[in-house]
């Protein structure tokens, strides 16, 4: 008997495997063994093409994607510089604001203290005003007092020119206390 290997070789390649048994006559054999080799090229023509394919395909969703992410980047970049102009706009005005703000509370403390020294002035006028009142008040009683004096003087002098000394003597007795008064004054 032969070895197992001698009666059913291994074929050692494709090729090998798809040729037919060499006791088939040679001419048929060269057919199928071209048919054979045909049709591989061909499924292999088939599925370097498919696979090209494929690689296109995904080559062109790659690009698309490529695209749209690109595109987003740009719209980002221009997100982010409009925002840090803003930021930087915002930063200003906020230190344009803070300036503002010290002036105005600088402004407030000296107008507080105005108001303070107005305040005191105002006090101090007032006491004067008070003093002046009451002096005013004083003096207009005192000039009362020596008004109706002068009124009985005038009147006991009229009475005088007349000769009528009796008459004088009532108008100097009615207003002595007021006449005594305004001398003390004096």
């Amino acid at each position: 008997m032969l070895p197992a290997s001698e009666t059913n070789p291994m074929p050692t390649s494709l090729l090998e495997d798809l040729q037919l048994p060499e006791a088939e006559d040679e001419s048929q054999g060269s057919k199928r063994s071209n048919t054979w080799r045909r049709l591989l090229i061909g499924i292999l023509a088939v599925l370097v093409l498919a696979a090209l394919g494929v690689a296109a395909f995904t080559i062109v969703n790659l690009d698309s994607t490529l695209d749209d992410a690109e595109a987003s980047l740009v719209a980002a970049e221009s997100q982010l510089s409009n925002t840090r102009s803003t930021l930087e706009g915002t930063e200003s005005e906020l230190s344009t604001t803070k300036t503002d703000l010290r002036q105005s509370e600088r402004d407030r403390d000296q107008l507080e203290e105005r108001v303070r020294n107005l305040v005191l002035d105002l006090r101090g006028v007032r006491g004067t005003l008070r003093k002046a009142e009451d002096r005013v008040e004083l003096q207009s009683g005192q000039i009362d007092t020596l008004k109706t004096c002068l009124n009985g003087v005038s009147l006991a002098l009229d009475a005088v020119i007349y000769l009528e000394y009796r008459e004088a003597a009532r108008a100097l007795q009615a207003v002595e206390s007021e006449c005594n008064e305004a001398f003390a004054l004096f």
